[in-house]
């Protein structure tokens, strides 16, 4: 009997939480998080990050997003120690400088081109992962580590990075990604943990973490960072994350802004910056549009 029951709350959790893994894009904006379990809104204080996330989608070798979008970048903001690890595996990381482009902005706006812009919130110190793909039946690639590298090759793979977000004393965040890649089936949800003679839920799938390959950047409120791959580079991990060559051939490009939660107690009436950096704040989209109205004085 006992048996039976276990099966049954198992293959409930299961239905509950199981689709959690194979979704793309990401669901939901930042108030449909108390529907997925392991993802609840940090309360909002002086030590709560607000992370805009946005992913465009373009035709393969689109012009913009891997010539002209650059143009107006400093992709000297990764540290010289991991840039060429990171340029090696075919990612590609710039921060936006001087006015953020017209042309972005629109693509931001674009429900065909941007289909899910969305605000999380999380306590400094903590990570979130970010996918980059869709679950893919097969994927092979190729990891440098070091001067070697190294074949991979993925059933069901989800590109991703996890990204911790830590806030600093100068009022800034630094962003630490790490690449990662999920593959296989997804594992079942109740493990034995013996120590205490007692099951434990996790839900997550199988999953390959190169921490040799992390990097940093440090953003001011309301700075734009874009992540995307190295076109040339075919094959490596960075390529594999950002390019999607069956059917439609597609390129991705990851688009990020941070803020910190309001301080002080001043009881004013907010102005839109004010509501951009509140939760629930506007998706990018939205503060994409605040941009260009503040940029026309209207």
């Amino acid at each position: 009997m006992n048996k039976c029951k276990l099966f049954l709350l198992t293959l409930f959790v299961v239905l509950l939480c199981g689709t959690g893994c194979a979704v793309w894009p990401e669901p939901g904006p930042t108030t449909s998080w108390l529907k997925r379990p392991g993802f609840f809104p940090s309360p909002i204080n002086n030590q709560t990050v607000q992370l805009d996330i946005a992913i465009l989608e373009r035709n393969l070798g689109d012009p913009f997003l891997n010539h002209e979008l650059w143009q107006n970048t400093d992709e000297m903001i990764v540290d010289l120690d991991c840039k060429a690890a990171v340029e090696n595996n075919g990612f590609r990381v710039g921060q936006i400088v001087g006015m953020t482009p017209g042309k972005l902005l629109d693509l931001l706006k674009s429900k065909r081109y941007c289909s899910n812009p969305r605000t999380r919130l999380l306590a400094s110190g903590n990570t979130v992962p970010l996918y980059l793909s869709p679950v893919l039946p097969r994927s092979d690639f190729m990891v440098q580590l070091g001067k070697e590298p190294h074949e991979e090759a993925l059933d069901q793979a989800r590109f991703c990075l996890d990204v911790k977000a830590t806030l600093t004393a100068d009022n800034k965040t630094r962003l630490n990604f790490t690449p990662k890649v999920e593959h296989g089936e997804p594992m079942l949800p109740f493990h034995p943990d013996p120590a205490e003679q007692r099951w434990i839920m996790r839900v997550e799938k199988p999953c390959k973490t190169y921490a040799e390959l992390a990097w940093d950047v440090v953003l001011a409120p309301g700075e734009f960072l874009i992540i995307g791959a190295i076109l040339p580079k075919e094959r490596t991990l960075g390529h594999r994350s950002f390019v999607q060559e069956d059917g439609q051939p597609v390129q991705r490009l990851l688009v990020l802004r941070t803020n910190r939660a309001p301080q002080g107690g001043d009881s004013s009436e907010p102005t839109l910056e004010d509501l951009a950096r509140n939760h629930p704040s506007p998706c990018l989209a939205v503060q994409a549009s605040m941009t260009q109205i503040r940029a026309r004085g209207e």
